[in-house]
Order: C-alpha cells, then sequence, then structure tokens
C-alpha cells in the first residue's frame, strides 16, 4: 500500500470513532461482509471456470497475455480476433506486474482470486465513508448492497478483466478524493490508470473534483495526466500496436469504431435514453440504489464521464457489464451521499432552545445530535433495501439462485469430465486449436487459437496445417457447424487424416501420432475395421470400454455394440452408437483412420453382483451381425460389478 495513501483504510483505533457505542461491532461485521463476498465471487469464479465455463474471449485472452508477458513475449496473444499484441485493444500495464506472479503459479484461477479480491474488497471504502455521513447501521446497508446487487454479481461471472481489478483503488481513490486528502486521492488513482485507459474518464472526474471542491491544485494535475494518458493511448498508442492488416476494418482507430453509431447520427443517444437503453440503465443502476444518487449530484459526477461512455458505445449492455467494474462503487458513494443529504433534508431544524435546555444540549442529548432521525432513517432505508435486493435478486441476479442464473453456468455433467480428461492429454508448448469453452484451461502457450477459425479476420486465421492438436467441444454450435458432415472439407476430412479420440457424443481430440492402446488385441469386423486395443475402467456407476480402431477397407453404415453380460448370457447393460456420427461416421474413414472410442455402460438397476463378460461387436443398417475372424462379437475382459 502506498504510504501516502495509508489513512486511506481505517486503524484500530479510529475505526469505532463515528459511533462508539457500536461502531467496533459495525467494523468488524463490514469485514466479514467483505470476506463473505469474496468467498461468494471466488467460489462462483472457480467453479464456473473448472466447469469449463468461461470462455477464450476474455478469460482465454488474459491467461494467455499475462502467461507470454512472464514468459518474454510481452502482450502477446493469438486469440485476439484482429492484431497479434493485446496493446492494440487495450492498455493495461498491471498485466506485466501480475506476470511475474502467474509465472510462479501459472493457473487461471489465481486471476479469478485477484479479480474476485479487488471487486469484493472495493466496498470496504464505501462502508468506512459511509459511515461518517449516515452512521453505522445505513453504512452496513450500502456495504452489503454493493456486495449483492445484480451487477455485482454480472461482474462476478465475466471471466477476468483488468478493469474490474481497478474498482478497488478506484474506491480508494475516491474516498481520499471526498474526504479531500488529495496526496492520498492523486496516489491511488494513478495506480488506476495502470489497470485499463477505462479508468482515466473516473480519475479526471476526481480530479476535477479535488480542484473545484477541495482547492487542490493537485487535483487539476491529476486531472490533466489523465486526459493526456486517456488521448495517448487511444489515439497514439493502440493504432500504433494494430496491426495493418486489420486496420482499416475499425476505420484507424479501434475506440472510436466503438462510437460509431453516435458518430453518424448524434441524435441516437436521445433515442436511447427515452427507450430500452435508458431503462436498462435505470434498472441495474438506479433501481438497486433506490435511485439516492440522484440526490447528491456532485459525488454521482465522478461517475458521469465513465457512464456517458458506456452508455453511448455500441453495445447496450456495457453500463452494467464488466466494463463498468471500476465505475460501480463510485454509484455506492453517490448513494451514500445522496442519503446523507435525504437526512438533512428530513431533520427540521429545532428552535432556539430555553436556558434550563442549554446545559443538557451540551451534554449531548438525541435533540442537539438528531441521531434519532439519522438512526430511524437508517433503519428504514436498510429495510427498503433489503426489500429492493430482495426483488433484484429474484428477477436480476447472476448468483446461484438468482433471476438470471443458469445452473449450466456451474453444473459438472459427463461432458465435463470428458473434456477434463481430454485437457489431460494435451502436452504443454505444442500448438492447439481448441473450442472457446477448453481454450482457458490451454491457454498457456505461445500458440492456442480458438475453433473455428472463421471467428478470426482473414490476415488472423491460422494455418491448420502447422497445429498439432485440435479439442472440440460439440456441443458448441460454432464448431459443430464448422464441422457438419455435408461439407466434404473440414478439419476431420482432410488428408492426411487425424487420429481422432471421442467421448461420448460432444468431446473430440485430434492428434498426429498413433496412440499405443494399454491392451492390444487384434480383431478385424467385416475385413475392414481392426480392433488393436481397448483399456476399461470402472467409475461410479458405470464401466468405461476405450476402443482402438483402425479402418483397414471400406466400412458401411454399420453401427457399434457392447455388451456386459452376465452368467447365461444376461445383458446386464448394453451402448449401441455410431463413433463420431455425425461429423464423420465409419463409413466415411479414410483406409487407416485411427479412432479411439470411450464407451460407458451402466448396469441396469438391480443387476445382481458379479463378474461379467465385457463383449464388442458391429451390425449393419439391417441388424445383421458383421463378423470378425474371432467371432460375432469379441470378449474384451471381465468386469466386477459390484
Amino acid at each position: 500500500m502506498p504510504p501516502t495513501a495509508a489513512s486511506s483504510l481505517p486503524t484500530a483505533q479510529s475505526a469505532c470513532a463515528p459511533s462508539p457505542a457500536g461502531g467496533c461491532v459495525a467494523v468488524r461485521i463490514a469485514w466479514v461482509v467483505g470476506a463473505l463476498a469474496f468467498v461468494l465471487f471466488a467460489s462462483v469464479a472457480l467453479r464456473q471456470h473448472d466447469t469449463f465455463h468461461t470462455r477464450a474471449r476474455d478469460m482465454g485472452i488474459y491467461a494467455q497475455v499475462i502467461w507470454n508477458t512472464g514468459h518474454g513475449r510481452p502482450f502477446a496473444s493469438t486469440l485476439l480476433e484482429d492484431n497479434r499484441l493485446h496493446l492494440a485493444e487495450h492498455v493495461a500495464p498491471v498485466m506485466a506486474v501480475i506476470a511475474p506472479l502467474y509465472a510462479l503459479w501459472p493457473d487461471p484461477r489465481l486471476l479469478l482470486l485477484l479479480q474476485q479480491a479487488c471487486l469484493a474488497g472495493a466496498g470496504l471504502p464505501v462502508f468506512f465513508w459511509a459511515r461518517r455521513q449516515v452512521g453505522d447501521l445505513a453504512a452496513l446497508g450500502l456495504l452489503v448492497g454493493y456486495e449483492l446487487m445484480p451487477m455485482t454479481s454480472r461482474i462476478a461471472f465475466s471471466e477476468f478483466h483488468p478493469i474490474v481489478l481497478a474498482a478497488l483503488p478506484v474506491a480508494l481513490g475516491v474516498k481520499a478524493t471526498l474526504e479531500g486528502r488529495a496526496r492520498a486521492a492523486v496516489v491511488w488513482l494513478l495506480l488506476a490508470l495502470l489497470f485499463e485507459e477505462e479508468t482515466a474518464p473516473i480519475v479526471g472526474a476526481a480530479g476535477a473534483y479535488l480542484w473545484l471542491r477541495h482547492r487542490q491544485w493537485s487535483g487539476f494535475g491529476l486531472g490533466a495526466v489523465a486526459a493526456a494518458w486517456l488521448l495517448a493511448v487511444t489515439l497514439v498508442v493502440m493504432p500504433a500496436f494494430h496491426d495493418r492488416r486489420t486496420l482499416a476494418g475499425v476505420e484507424g482507430n479501434r475506440t472510436l469504431d466503438h462510437f460509431a453509431p453516435v458518430r453518424e447520427r448524434p441524435s441516437i443517444v436521445l433515442e436511447w435514453m427515452a427507450g430500452a437503453r435508458g431503462a436498462h440503465a435505470a434498472t441495474w443502476l438506479l433501481l438497486p440504489t433506490l435511485g439516492l444518487p440522484l440526490l447528491a449530484p456532485g459525488v454521482l459526477a465522478l461517475a458521469l464521464p465513465s457512464f456517458a461512455l458506456l452508455f453511448v458505445a455500441d453495445r447496450a449492455e456495457n453500463v452494467a457489464g464488466h466494463w463498468a467494474g471500476a465505475v460501480l462503487p463510485v454509484y455506492w458513494f453517490a448513494a451514500a451521499a445522496g442519503l446523507g443529504t435525504l437526512t438533512r433534508l428530513v431533520r427540521h431544524p429545532s428552535p432556539p432552545a430555553p436556558p434550563l435546555l442549554s446545559r443538557a444540549r451540551e451534554r449531548g442529548s438525541p435533540r442537539d445530535t438528531g441521531e434519532p432521525i439519522r438512526s430511524g432513517l437508517g433503519r428504514g432505508f436498510v429495510l427498503a433495501l433489503a426489500a429492493v435486493l430482495a426483488f433484484c435478486f429474484w428477477r436480476y441476479s447472476y448468483f446461484p439462485g438468482g433471476g438470471e442464473n443458469d445452473t449450466d453456468w456451474l453444473s459438472w455433467t459427463e461432458r465435463e469430465e470428458n473434456l477434463a480428461q481430454a485437457v489431460s492429454l494435451v502436452p504443454p508448448g505444442i500448438e492447439v486449436d481448441a473450442t472457446r469453452r477448453i481454450v482457458p484451461h490451454l491457454a498457456n502457450r505461445p500458440e492456442v487459437y480458438q475453433f473455428p477459425s472463421t471467428l478470426y479476420s482473414a490476415p488472423m486465421r491460422p494455418d491448420l496445417r502447422n497445429v498439432d492438436l485440435f479439442l472440440f467441444d460439440l456441443s458448441d454450435s460454432q464448431t459443430r457447424r464448422a464441422l457438419d458432415a455435408t461439407d466434404q472439407d473440414t478439419v476431420l476430412t482432410r488428408r492426411p487424416r487425424y487420429v481422432v479420440r471421442v467421448w461420448g457424443d460432444d468431446v473430440l481430440l485430434l492428434t498426429r501420432d498413433r496412440p499405443t492402446p494399454p491392451h492390444a488385441l487384434d480383431a478385424t469386423f467385416g475385413g475392414a475395421l481392426r480392433l488393436f486395443g481397448m483399456d476399461v475402467e470402472q467409475r461410479p456407476g458405470r464401466v468405461r470400454l476405450t476402443a482402438y480402431w483402425e479402418s483397414v477397407g471400406r466400412v458401411g453404415a454399420w453401427v457399434r455394440v457392447v455388451e456386459l453380460v452376465g452368467p447365461g448370457g444376461v445383458v446386464a447393460a448394453r451402448a449401441e452408437g455410431v463413433p463420431l456420427d455425425p461429423v464423420l461416421p465409419p463409413n466415411r474413414w479414410d483406409r487407416g483412420q485411427v479412432v479411439v472410442e470411450a464407451v460407458d455402460l451402466r448396469p441396469d438397476a438391480g443387476v445382481s453382483p458379479g463378474e461379467y463378460r465385457l463383449r464388442v461387436g458391429w451390425r449393419d443398417a439391417n441388424g445383421q451381425v458383421i463378423p470378425s475372424q474371432r467371432g460375432n462379437s469379441v470378449d474384451v475382459g471381465m468386469v466386477q460389478v459390484p
């Protein structure tokens, strides 16, 4: 923590000063609320990542950029649509600071933990400033409101972005700004500039506040630095690093391109304000804060430049998405100031005191301090806020149980289990092309691409002939379309053919190296399809057979049959299917095509414990058995069913 900003956080003695009777308790509760919020945010973010529900953009991009930076390739990424350097799209020097730590712990979950700590921690400066304005109870209500508002939940689910890390230094800087502590404000807000150029409007507004409200010339200097930084980054630095082959696509400036609709027709802003975009902003910003920021326009002005830029940009959801992560605490500072204004408005001035009451007032009677009114408003505010937060949670929250939460985001199914197994087989360092959900788990390498290549602008597309490994999740619509069997030229059909490993219906791993099975076999079905190896795993409630197939002739429209057979020929479990259907069924396999197929069998309920035979066979489209030199089906092992 910068020494000039040490007073931004309370000391043990000063923390209880505003309300001696219960202040220490309130401070402890505030720290507990912040810690619990971090636990909630972190658990959500880590679970979302672990279940393969983060994506190439943006979790994969930032993980690769930071990993590359720590390995001598500053700000490089192969995941950007139009560039190879992240400096062309955002300037976030803080990533160079994180890079050494990431080199020690190269795991995207580290980035998520850092982000959620900053997001949750940014509420504490709001509390410590608000308690001097509205009392401990209302300040705690504001803290809880910040941590649980739908916008916070949305940001917590928005993977990783450096702009969200800026929430903490911005909150500390704004607190110091409102208190007139210029040195601390300048230190924290200059630090915030390093997190991303999008913090510059907040820093500039805070500098203007210091200058105009507190007569601090350092505020003028801070505002000038913020303006110069924003102009230099957006007009000079980012265009200079932009790939010349794609610069024309953004008309020479990527930042200005985001405001193309407004530049073409400025009057559209009024339509947005009166329409769905204005309603969206009010729902996500004013409703959870009870509209209180409007009662403190001086403080709300600190957020106005950032809000305006987000509102008029080309994405309607900007004002409530991760782009607003840094400015989010400012709305709650304004809410605290608005509640303070409301308290003063409802407090009626007292008539001149009779002499007999003067001593009572000197002793600090309630009538003198106005505490009953403030306490009453605090209780009323907390009750009203609780009701509104409950409604907002029910309708809009992304946290588990909230109205916008999708249980799939945190679910672990067999597909995720298969994805995890496939990822574990990917060697480090090789060039990889993968579906967007998989990319963040493979981002720690110089070259990783998102499939399909059509997501990139033409000059940025990878040469698929040089890719060492592909990993696909066919539940992804973009991947499924790119591998459509009606297209005769896909990654799966190009020659020489890749070795394909398949788990279930959705997970495909394509490699160049012929695999060596744990257990060798030799059985050829119909003279065309050879089983040259197998492996058997017993998992809770199921048995997994991994079969190693090689096409040695022309395969027809065949169906693979795997059975678990007990005493007397009773079939305890059966799995029929067409490997790689529909993207590359066996009748489209070239001679020499190798496919490694994982098949799960689940014994029927009530199956008696004991040893069961696992056997494999094929039949044609008419149901006729395809024989092998070892019989109509091949026994591949014995399985103990508990």
